[in-house]
Order: C-alpha cells, then sequence, then structure tokens
C-alpha cells in the first residue's frame, strides 16, 4: 500500500491575503447584491430594524473603502492598490512549502 506525505501551511487561506490588486468594481457588485438579499429578507419578516442596519452597515463599507483609497491615493476610477512585494511573499510561501514536502 501506498504512503502519503502531507504538509501544513502556517498561513491560513494565504491566497487570499496576498493580492497585487482590489477589483473594486467586482467588490462593489459583490457588497450590493448582499444587501439586496438582505433587504429582500428583512423587509419580508418585517424587520425593520435589521433592514436599518444592513443598510448602515453598507454606507459604512462604502465609506472605509473610499476613505481607504483616498489615504492610499488611488481614488481615480480603475486605479489598482499594489502590493509591491507579492511576488516574494509567493516565493516564501512556495519555499516553505517545499521544505515541508521533503
Amino acid at each position: 500500500m501506498g504512503y502519503s506525505k502531507f504538509s501544513t501551511i502556517d498561513e491560513i487561506l494565504f491566497a487570499y491575503r496576498i493580492r497585487s490588486a482590489v477589483n473594486c468594481e467586482k467588490l462593489a457588485k459583490k457588497r450590493r447584491a448582499v444587501l439586496e438579499i438582505q433587504l429582500r429578507q428583512f423587509v419580508r419578516l418585517n424587520q425593520w430594524d435589521f433592514t436599518l442596519l444592513a443598510v448602515a452597515a453598507y454606507s459604512a463599507k462604502i465609506v472605509s473603502g473610499l476613505l481607504r483609497r483616498v489615504r492610499r491615493g488611488t481614488l481615480k476610477p480603475g486605479s489598482e492598490i499594489e502590493d509591491a512585494d507579492v511576488e516574494f511573499k509567493w516565493h516564501k510561501i512556495f519555499e516553505d512549502l517545499a521544505a515541508g514536502a521533503t
């Protein structure tokens, strides 16, 4: 019977943390979709307090996202948030994986 070798990764969900750009249009579509689903559900159940909270959370996310982009100087449409050492981080992860597999 064959044997298997498994290694573990110290960084949980590393692929979601390491990225060179944030697609703001995609993020906005996701947030709008979540808000629409929440509003439809909360209005149907007459849960007006949750409806208000959903709108408040959506608004807060928009404001915090805009403030973050203003601080980084990426408010122009089509601009991306660059991470200078993304390639280095990926190489380090792959090296750690290779070292753990041997």
